[in-house]
C-alpha cells in the first residue's frame, strides 16, 4: 500500500451519533420515508412527521410545513419545535385561535431518537392574540384573525431582543425568545411576534411597525454587543415581483408588553438602497435589479411610513413611498440570515424582468447576496452590497443549473445553507452548502440534498407531483449536541392530500432532520472499516486491505489511480470523490449505494449495489458487473478502451455516455467497441448526449453497426449526438441501442447513394428527412460548438429503414426495397389484359341475325427491363371471358364482352395477386375495301400482397381502352391493317401496413398512346382447319403520368416523394401463329400464340384458347 492516508471529509468531532445509519430511515413518529434524498457523502436524512401524522398525544401533523424554530428544553432529553404551516387565510380548519388559515405548531421531540411526543396549535385563543388597531393606535386581543400564508420563519437567539452586555444591573429588552414570521399575501402583508419564551410565552403581538409587505422573513440579528446592541435590528425581505429588501431599528427597553420591551415597536423602517449597482449598472443607482448581478454599495433610506393614517391599505403606501425614495426592487427577495453582527445574507429566487421606465426585461436568475454594514452601532451608514453566488453559474450533481433560491439559514459552521423552490417544473428542488468566506463560493458550494425523483418526478415509482418545494431549514446542532451537525427542514408536496381522512390537511408535506457526521477509519486485522470515514490516496498506488462499510459508508478521495485490490463489504455506501481513479477489481459485496461525485471509478470486478450514481463531474469506467442500477448525470465510459459494462437491472442516462469505437467486435481492444449491456431498461434523457470517440484510428463505415446498449427494452432517446471526433457521419438509434457508420460527409444526405438514379434519390431524399430526426449535433472538428443536424433513426419503422440502407451490402436494392416503382406493373398488367380483350372483337364475324357467342381464355405475360433499378416487373395475367356479336345490317357488327380476370405480379421483394372483372363493348362495319373496328373496354380489380414485407390489401386497381382498327381488303392471301390504341391503367390511392417502412401510395394513372401496323396471313390447311400467321410492329406515339408519388406512412410528418414506373416497352414486335377448326357447322375452335418483344421488354406471350357457336 502506497501513499495512503487517513482524513475527514469535513472537520467534525469523532462522535458517533445514535442515528449513524443508512442515508435515508423513517422515523418513529413518520409514515413515510424521507422526500429527499442523499446526493453529498457522510450526509443522512431521517423522516419525523408526514403531513396526517400524529404525535403521541394524538395532535396531528397538518400540510404545507415551512419557516421553524427551536429550542432546548433543557430537560435532558427534550427540544420544542415551532413550525409555520403555509395555509391560505381561507383554508384548513378552524385552529384554536378561532379562524381559519395559516398557524403554528408545536412540537416537543426527542433527540435521541426524534420520536415526537406532543404536539399543538401555538396560539391557543384569541385572547392571546393582539391585533394593531389603527383607530386607537394600540393592540387589542380576543378579536380573531384568519392568517394568510406564513412563509420563513425566525427564532432568533435570547441576545437579539436582550442585552446582557452593559454591565451588572443595565440588562434591557425582553428576557426571551421570540419567533417572527409574515403573511406572504402581498402588500397587506401582516408582520407577527409570537412570544416563545420568557414571561410572556404564549402571545402573539401584530407588528404593524415593521410596515406592511408581502414577507417572506423577519431576521433578527442575534451577534450585536455593547451599547450596539441596545438596538434591535430586524431585516425583512418582501417577496414579490419585484421586491425590496428592509432594515428595522428599533430601541430596546425595559418597560411594557414584550415586543415594546424587545425594541419591535420604537424605531425607524429603512430601505436598502443600491447606491452603487457596479458594471452591470454604469455604477449608478439600482431602481430595479434588471441587468443582472449587483455589487457596489447601498445606503438606508427612510419611506414616509406611518401606522395609523394610512386607513386600510398600509402596505400599499408603503410601497408607495418606498419607489419614490428609491428603495431598489430586487428580483424576488426569498428568505435571509444574519452571518455576523454586520453581515447580512439573503437569496432572491429571481424573476423575468417586465420592461418599464426604459428598464431591460431581461430574466434575472437566483442569487445570493450579503449587505456588509460600515458600522454596526450606526446600520444608517449602509454599507456594501456583493453576488455571493448566482445560479447561473451553480449545477447540481444531475449536471442542471440552479434555480429559484427560497430558504436559507446560516449553520454553526459558518455556511450557508439554501434550498431551492423551483415551481410545478421537471426539476428537483436542491440543498446547497455554500461557504461565503471561499475563494470561490460556486466552485466550493456543495449540493448535499435532492427531492425524491420517485416521488417528484413524472413517471416517478412513487409519483406525488412536479410540485415540491424545500422550504424551512434550521441548525439544530447544539440542541442534539452529539458532536455531529443536525439541521431540521421542511418539505412542501403541493398536490392535494388524498386518503379516507384528509380533514384540515390542505397539501402534503414532511418534516425532516438531515445529518453530517465524519469519523477516522478504523484499522484493524488488516481491514479497514469506514462509517463516515475517507481513504486518500495520492500518486499511483495500491490498497490492497479489504474495507467494511457501515453506518453512511466511506469515501475514497484519490488524486492519481489507485487501485482497491482488496474485497469491499458492508452496509454502507461508497463515495468516489478526489480527481484521481480510483480502481475495484474484487467481487464486492457491500449493500450500500455506489456515488461517483468525482474522478473516475473503475468497475473490474463487480459491485452489489442498488444503484450506482454517477454525478456531475463524475466517471464511470471499467469491464465488470454492477448488480443494480445505474444512472448517470456526468459520465458514463464503459470498459477500458474498450470493453462492456455489464448493467443487470436498469440504466438512465441523463449526462454523457462516451462510446469508444475502434472496431466491429464489442468489448474487444483495440479493434472494437464499448458497450453498455443492460438486463432491465434503458433510459437516456432527452438532455442526455451520446459521444462516439475515434479510437484506434477506426472510421465507422456504412455497412457496420455498433451496439453501444444492450438492454431488455429501450425507452426514450439522446438529446445531443457528439462526433466530433468522427470523419464521417455516424447516427443513433435510440429503438435498438446501435449506433451506424455511414460512410457520409457532414454535407451529404442519403440522396448521395442513390448513385444519381432518379428513384433511388428520390427515395434516399425522403428516407432522410423522415427516417433521420433532427438533434443537436457536435460536428467533426466542432469541438464544443453545437448545431441542429440529423443525428437519430426515429423511432419508428422509417428509422428502421433507415437502418437497412446504412447496412445493407447493395445500398442500391435497399432503396428500391422502400420505393413503390413495382405498383406500376400491376397497372400495366390490367391496361395490357383489358387491351388483349378489345382484340377478341377481331376474331369470328356473325352470320345473318343470329347472336355468335364465344368462351375463351387468354394468358398474358411479360417481363419489364427499362427500369434502371432492381424493381423490374413481371406480370402473368390469365382472363376467362365471355364475347357475343350480332349483325346490324348486311356490313356491320356489335359485340360485348364480359371477363373474369386474375393476375399476379413480381418484382424483386414484391408480389401481387389482383382479382376482377373486364367489360367492353365493339363495333366494327365494312366497307368493301376495308373494315372499321372501334373498341371501347375497362377493367376493374383488387390487388392484395406484399412490397418487402408490407402489406396491403383490396387495392383498387383500374384499366381503360380506347381502340380502332382500320383492315384493308386481302392483297395475295395477307391482310394488312393500321391501328391505334389509347389504354390507361392505374391504382386508386392506399397505405401499406405491417411493422416496417409503410407507404401511403397516392393514386395515379398510366396512359399510352400506341400506333401499330401489321398484316394478318390465313392458309387453309383442309376443308375444316386454317392457319394463321401474324406479324405487327407497335410504336408509342405518346404517354402520360408515367410517375407514382408516395410517402412513408409512419414518420411524423411524411416527405412526398415520386418515383418514375418506367412501363413495359415503347417499341414492340409481336408475331403470332393460329389454328382454327371447324367443329360443326354452327361452332368453330381457335388456339393462338404470339410472342413480344422489344425496347423495355422480355418474355412477353400470349395464349389464347377460344370456342365460338351461332344460335
Amino acid at each position: 500500500m502506497h501513499h495512503v492516508t487517513r482524513s475527514f471529509l469535513l472537520a467534525a468531532a469523532a462522535t458517533v451519533s445514535a442515528f449513524a445509519a443508512p442515508t435515508t430511515s423513517t422515523g418513529p413518529s413518520s409514515s413515510q420515508s424521507p422526500y429527499v434524498t442523499v446526493t453529498a457523502p457522510n450526509w443522512s436524512a431521517i423522516s419525523l412527521l408526514t403531513t396526517g401524522d400524529v404525535a403521541l398525544n394524538g395532535y396531528r401533523f397538518g400540510g404545507i410545513p415551512d419557516g421553524m424554530g427551536a429550542y432546548d428544553n433543557n430537560d435532558g432529553s427534550t427540544f420544542t419545535l415551532l413550525l409555520n404551516h403555509e395555509y391560505g387565510a381561507t383554508n384548513g380548519i378552524v385552529r384554536a385561535h378561532g379562524s381559519v388559515g395559516s398557524y403554528v405548531s408545536s412540537w416537543v421531540i426527542e433527540k435521541s431518537t426524534f420520536r415526537v411526543i406532543s404536539g399543538g396549535d401555538f396560539l391557543t385563543s384569541a385572547n392571546n392574540l393582539y391585533l394593531w388597531n389603527t383607530a386607537t393606535s394600540a393592540w387589542t386581543s380576543g378579536t380573531t384573525t384568519a392568517i394568510g400564508r406564513l412563509c420563513a420563519a425566525d427564532l432568533a437567539p435570547i441576545g437579539a431582543f436582550y442585552n446582557t452586555s452593559n454591565g451588572v444591573g443595565n440588562d434591557i429588552g425582553y428576557n426571551g425568545q421570540i419567533f417572527l414570521n409574515g403573511e406572504e399575501i402581498g402588500s397587506e402583508g401582516r408582520a407577527f411576534a409570537w412570544v416563545s419564551t420568557g414571561a410572556d410565552k404564549g402571545k402573539v403581538y401584530e407588528l404593524p411597525h415593521l410596515g406592511r409587505y408581502s414577507n417572506e422573513n423577519l431576521l433578527a440579528n442575534p451577534y450585536l454587543t455593547g451599547s450596539a446592541a441596545n438596538k434591535t435590528i430586524v431585516a425583512g425581505n418582501e417577496d414579490s415581483t419585484p421586491g425590496q429588501v428592509y432594515l428595522w431599528v428599533g430601541n430596546k427597553s425595559n418597560t411594557g408588553t414584550a415586543i415594546e420591551r424587545a425594541g419591535l415597536t420604537n424605531g425607524v423602517l429603512y430601505g436598502v438602497k443600491v447606491t452603487n449597482g457596479g458594471s452591470n449598472y454604469a455604477n449608478g443607482a439600482v431602481t430595479r435589479e434588471s441587468a443582472g448581478a449587483i455589487n457596489g454599495t447601498f445606503a438606508l433610506v427612510a419611506p414616509t411610513f406611518s401606522t395609523s393614517n394610512w386607513g386600510s391599505t398600509p402596505g400599499a403606501g408603503l410601497q408607495t413611498t418606498s419607489t419614490t425614495a428609491g428603495v431598489t426592487e430586487f428580483a424576488r427577495p426569498e428568505d435571509g440570515a444574519w452571518l455576523s453582527a454586520s453581515t447580512y445574507v439573503f437569496a432572491t429566487t429571481g424573476a423575468s424582468i417586465i420592461p418599464t421606465s426604459g428598464m431591460t426585461g431581461v430574466t434575472q436568475t437566483a442569487r445570493l447576496y450579503k449587505l456588509v454594514f460600515s458600522n454596526t452601532s450606526d446600520f444608517t451608514l449602509g454599507g456594501n452590497i456583493s453576488l455571493i453566488v448566482d445560479s447561473a453559474n451553480l449545477r447540481g450533481r444531475d449536471g442542471d443549473l440552479a434555480r429559484s433560491f427560497d430558504n436559507l439559514t446560516v449553520g454553526n459552521d459558518g455556511l450557508i445553507y439554501v434550498q431551492e423552490d423551483p415551481g410545478n417544473v421537471a426539476y428537483v428542488a436542491k440543498h446547497w452548502v455554500i461557504d461565503p468566506n471561499a475563494n470561490n463560493p460556486t466552485t466550493s458550494a456543495l449540493q448535499i440534498l435532492e427531492s425524491d425523483r420517485t416521488r417528484f418526478l413524472t413517471g416517478g415509482a412513487d409519483f406525488r407531483t412536479l410540485d415540491e418545494e424545500t422550504s424551512g431549514i434550521i441548525d439544530i446542532s447544539t440542541i442534539v449536541n452529539d458532536g455531529t451537525k443536525w439541521f431540521l427542514i421542511a418539505m412542501q408536496n403541493h398536490a392535494a392530500v388524498t386518503g379516507t381522512d384528509t380533514y384540515g390537511l390542505v397539501e402534503g408535506g414532511q418534516l425532516i432532520a438531515i445529518n453530517s457526521r465524519s469519523t477516522l477509519p478504523v484499522f484493524a486485522n488488516g481491514v479497514y472499516a469506514l462509517d463516515g470515514a475517507t481513504l486518500t490516496a495520492a500518486g499511483t498506488s495500491t490498497i490492497s486491505n479489504d474495507i467494511v462499510l457501515s453506518g453512511t459508508g466511506g469515501v475514497i478521495d484519490t488524486t492519481g489511480a489507485t487501485t482497491l485490490s482488496g474485497a469491499i463489504s458492508g452496509t454502507g455506501q461508497l463515495w468516489k470523490l478526489g480527481s484521481g481513479d480510483a480502481i475495484l477489481t474484487r467481487v464486492n459485496t457491500y449493500s450500500g449505494n455506489t456515488n461517483v461525485s468525482g474522478g473516475t471509478l473503475t468497475i473490474n470486478g463487480s459491485v452489489a449495489s442498488p444503484n450506482v450514481t454517477v454525478f456531475n463531474g463524475g466517471t464511470l469506467k471499467g469491464s465488470g458487473r454492477i448488480n443494480g442500477n445505474l444512472t448517470g448525470y456526468g459520465t458514463v465510459s464503459p470498459g477500458n478502451s474498450p470493453g462492456i459494462l455489464t448493467v443487470t437491472g436498469n440504466y438512465t442516462e441523463n449526462g454523457i455516455l462516451d462510446i469508444e469505437v475502434g472496431g466491429t467486435a464489442a468489448g474487444v481492444n483495440p479493434a472494437g467497441f464499448d458497450q453498455v449491456n443492460v438486463t432491465g431498461t434503458s433510459t437516456p434523457n432527452s438532455t442526455a448526449t451520446l459521444r462516439v470517440t475515434k479510437f484506434n484510428a477506426f472510421d465507422p463505415a456504412r455497412g457496420q453497426s455498433f451496439q453501444a446498449i444492450v438492454a431488455g427494452s429501450y425507452v426514450g432517446g439522446f438529446g445531443i449526438l457528439d462526433r466530433n471526433t468522427q470523419t464521417a457521419q455516424v447516427f443513433y438509434q435510440p429503438t435498438t441501442g446501435k449506433i451506424y457508420g455511414t460512410g457520409l460527409s457532414e454535407t451529404q444526405t442519403f440522396a448521395d447513394l442513390a448513385a444519381t438514379v432518379p428513384n433511388r434519390v428520390a427515395v434516399g431524399t425522403a428516407l432522410w428527412a423522415d427516417g433521420v430526426s433532427n438533434g443537436t449535433v457536435i460536428k467533426n472538428g466542432a469541438g464544443s460548438t453545437t448545431s441542429t443536424a440529423k443525428a437519430f433513426l426515429t423511432a419508428n419503422d422509417v428509422g428502421g429503414a433507415a437502418a437497412a440502407v446504412l447496412l445493407a451490402t447493395d445500398v442500391g436494392a435497399a432503396l428500391d426495397a422502400l420505393s413503390p416503382e413495382a405498383y406500376g406493373a400491376v397497372a400495366r398488367m390490367s391496361a395490357r389484359n383489358t387491351l388483349a380483350l378489345t382484340r377478341s372483337f377481331l376474331t369470328d364475324q356473325p352470320v345473318g341475325e343470329a347472336w355468335t357467342y364465344q368462351v375463351g381464355y387468354d394468358a398474358l405475360k411479360a417481363t419489364a427491363t427499362a427500369s434502371p433499378t432492381t424493381q423490374n416487373g413481371a406480370y402473368v395475367v390469365h382472363a376467362t371471358y365471355l364475347l357475343a356479336t350480332r349483325s346490324l345490317g348486311t356490313a356491320s357488327k356489335l359485340s360485348v364482352i364480359l371477363s373474369d380476370d386474375l393476375g399476379d405480379v413480381t418484382a424483386a421483394g414484391f408480389s401481387a395477386t389482383a382479382k376482377g372483372q373486364s367489360f367492353g363493348v365493339g363495333f366494327g362495319t365494312d366497307f368493301g375495301a376495308a373494315r372499321l373496328d372501334l373498341a371501347l373496354a375497362g377493367g376493374n380489380q383488387k390487388a392484395s400482397g406484399l412490397r418487402s414485407g408490407q402489406a396491403f390489401s383490396s387495392a383498387q386497381v383500374k384499366s381503360s381502352v380506347v381502340a380502332a382498327r382500320l383492315t384493308l381488303a386481302p392483297v395475295a392471301g395477307f391482310t394488312p391493317f393500321v391501328g391505334v390504341n389509347r389504354t390507361s391503367g392505374g391504382m386508386n390511392a392506399f397505405a401499406e401496413s405491417g411493422s416496417g417502412a409503410n407507404l401511403s401510395v397516392g393514386g395515379f394513372s398510366q396512359v399510352s398512346t400506341v400506333a401499330e401496323i401489321g398484316a394478318d396471313f390465313s392458309y387453309k390447311l383442309s376443308d375444316k382447319v386454317a392457319l394463321g400467321l401474324t406479324a405487327a410492329f407497335e410504336h408509342e406515339l405518346a404517354s402520360d403520368q408515367t410517375t407514382i408519388s408516395a410517402g412513408f406512412a409512419d414518420a411524423t410528418v411524411p416527405t412526398a416523394f415520386t418515383v418514375n414506373t418506367y412501363g413495359f416497352g415503347k417499341d414492340i414486335f409481336r408475331g403470332g401463329v393460329s389454328f382454327k377448326a371447324a367443329v360443326s357447322e354452327t361452332s368453330t375452335a381457335g388456339l393462338s400464340y404470339e410472342m413480344r418483344s422489344g425496347s423495355g421488354v422480355k418474355s412477353a406471350s400470349e395464349v389464347k384458347l377460344s370456342y365460338t357457336s351461332r344460335f
